[in-house]
């Protein structure tokens, strides 16, 4: 979990950063706000893509038929692994949150059936007006306008605040709100996702504006925003004619028309697509040797297909990632917890599966369990090695060295 997290947030970080400092000033706004959402979408789901890429990584394999190897050594602090306490708060405080931000969906959601519901509608072309009787600011919800008759708008005014609505109608706004919300409820804790929130809103307010602004004039639009500026506001699901932000959609309607070629600032997004496979995948860059030299073996060879090492299914560092979770060391235990190696082996069979697990160099009987049953538990699949296109076994020694912080 957490390295998918710090991948997601690597990924969220770029593809913000490169919005916020190239395009945010552009007026291609469709397009930002295809790309705020493709990134988002992108960010969260690239750490758990399983694209192949590593397939190839496992193929320096020796040319011998009896083969022995040693692991990297895998490192486990007491403070790192010294109880699941801390996940198990961790796990309730994420809990909650997810509660939370459901039940305030779900609240904000019935608040706006109700209003559906029990108030009178007028059916028009293309939208529903839903006649409000109670001070509220103008809003709209996919094809609901709702529309309080205590609104104290003039009848050019009423006009104007009405088209601006059905720009977020047309261009279906609430489906991106209702997607924000959907990943707000999972990722509540996350920061970068209420700044793609902010701006993507923006953005939908610049495209209402725009519109707007292709029937009346600029002037008599800003003196439209400056008379709605201070009325009250009730931020929820819905889009209403909102004047925050002023001071942004004020610069943006004087920026000049943008030029095509400002689409070509997209191919900045190559190099990021090129940086994030960098921190997913470091070995498609730079072949790990040290992973592969402290395997024994006469001769090295490199064939896809007939030849490779043993090795865990989604790579070592998954499997470690495994075995460090089983590894749980008790206050008792960590009060004197020694430095130094527990040397675990095991033979991967030619079917994956792991055989002869036992313990070859001790530390001490306490820590020699530990090791010994978190490389038990482990439920890593393993590819079992193959020599001239046959699958052997291959026998693994594995060094867990127990450090204290």
């Amino acid at each position: 979990m957490v390295e998918y997290l710090l991948k997601a947030s690597v990924a969220l970080s770029l593809f913000y950063a490169f919005y916020f400092f190239f395009m945010r000033q552009d007026k291609h706004f469709q397009r930002n706000r295809f790309y705020l959402l493709f990134s988002l979408v992108f960010s969260l789901l690239f750490p758990v893509l399983n694209l192949g890429w590593e397939k190839s990584l496992d193929a320096i394999v020796p040319n011998i038929s009896s083969l022995k190897g040693l692991l990297p050594e895998m490192e486990v602090s007491s403070i790192a692994s010294s109880s699941s306490t801390s996940w198990a708060w961790s796990t309730v405080i994420y809990i909650l949150g997810l509660m939370a931000w459901s039940s305030h969906f779900l609240w904000r959601y019935i608040r706006l059936l109700r209003l559906i519901r029990h108030n009178p509608k007028e059916n028009r072309r293309g939208f529903v007006l839903v006649h409000l009787d109670m001070p509220s600011p103008i809003f709209s919800f996919f094809h609901y306008v709702f529309w309080s008759g205590k609104h104290p708008a003039k009848p050019e005014d009423a006009d104007r605040i009405l088209l601006h609505e059905l720009n977020h109608i047309w261009d279906k706004h609430s489906l991106d709100i209702l997607f924000l919300e959907f990943i707000k409820i999972f990722f509540w804790f996350h920061p970068l996702v209420y700044a793609y929130g902010r701006s993507l809103r923006l953005i939908h307010e610049y495209i209402a504006d725009a519109g707007v602004l292709r029937e009346v004039s600029s002037k008599e639009y800003l003196q439209l925003i400056a008379r709605e500026v201070f009325r009250p506001r009730n931020p929820t699901l819905i889009h209403f004619f909102r004047p925050s932000s002023l001071s942004q959609r004020l610069k943006m309607m004087e920026v000049p028309p943008a030029s095509p070629y400002k689409h070509l600032k997209l191919v900045g997004i190559i190099p990021l697509l090129l940086l994030l496979m960098l921190v997913s995948h470091p070995a498609l860059f730079f072949f790990r040797a040290s992973e592969y030299a402290p395997l024994q073996a006469e001769s090295l060879m490199v064939d896809l297909e007939n030849n490779r090492f043993a090795t865990a299914e989604g790579g070592l560092d998954r499997f470690y990632q495994e075995v460090a979770q089983h590894i749980k060391i008790s206050d008792e235990l960590r009060k004197k917890l020694p430095e130094g190696q527990v040397f675990i082996t095991f033979t991967v069979e030619t079917n994956g599966t792991l055989e002869d697990v036992r313990v070859v160099k001790s530390l001490s009987p306490e820590f020699d369990e530990l090791a010994l049953a978190a490389v038990q538990k482990a439920k890593t699949n393993w590819l079992p090695a193959k020599v001239e296109g046959k699958l052997v076994k291959q026998q693994l020694s594995l060094p867990i060295r127990f450090k204290t912080l």
